[in-house]
């Protein structure tokens, strides 16, 4: 790269003044001016915009008929690009679509979240219910306490109204029993 000099510094303000379309501006092609690139690519919103740069300056030659190596260049035209408006958009709307989605999903989890503990209050009610029966139902156990020789007796009673039968009789409702095979009246 050359050192451009004072007049080159002069062509590149002077082709700032009739840049057109997407070129920006025209930077001389020296030291302040790399800087300044460097500095312009740092900063510049990648995803939306990218820099296109051009030699420009005396041509050494007719095969340089569209722009200069950098190298050879004594400024440099910049030219911003603009992204593709329709991709963004569409970007745009896809993570408008996740972040929504996501959303929902983190609203359904507080839900689910809040119908667990709800559901774990009402399970938890119902151990207390369940340990209160069961101790109610361990006293009457111990209070009627079907022993051996109690469910003999209950069996014995038991068997013995099997055996006493109501019959008519001449018209009356007469009790009967067996007792030892015979029938007992009355």
């Amino acid at each position: 790269m050359e050192n451009p000099t004072k007049e080159s510094r002069m062509n590149a303000k002077e082709a700032n003044s009739k840049t057109k379309g997407t070129q920006v501006f025209n930077v001389p092609n020296d030291e302040k001016g790399q800087a300044f690139m460097r500095q312009a690519a740092e900063y510049l919103n990648r995803p939306v915009y990218g820099i296109v740069r051009r030699g420009r300056g005396e041509r050494p030659s007719r095969r340089f008929h569209q722009s200069l190596p950098l190298s050879m260049s004594e400024w440099i035209a910049v030219y911003v690009k603009g992204g593709d408006i329709e991709q963004l958009r569409k970007r745009a709307w896809k993570e408008s679509n996740e972040k929504a989605e996501l959303e929902r999903q983190v609203e359904l989890l507080k839900r689910d979240n809040a119908n667990a503990q709800t559901n774990n209050l009402r399970l938890s009610n119902r151990v207390g219910e369940l340990k209160t029966e069961i101790a109610r139902a361990e006293k009457k156990a111990r209070m009627h306490k079907l022993t051996d020789e109690n469910l003999a007796k209950y069996r014995e009673q038991n068997e013995q109204r099997r055996e006493i039968k109501t019959v008519k009789l001449f018209g009356f409702n007469v009790k009967t029993k067996i007792v030892d095979d015979t029938l007992v009246i009355g």
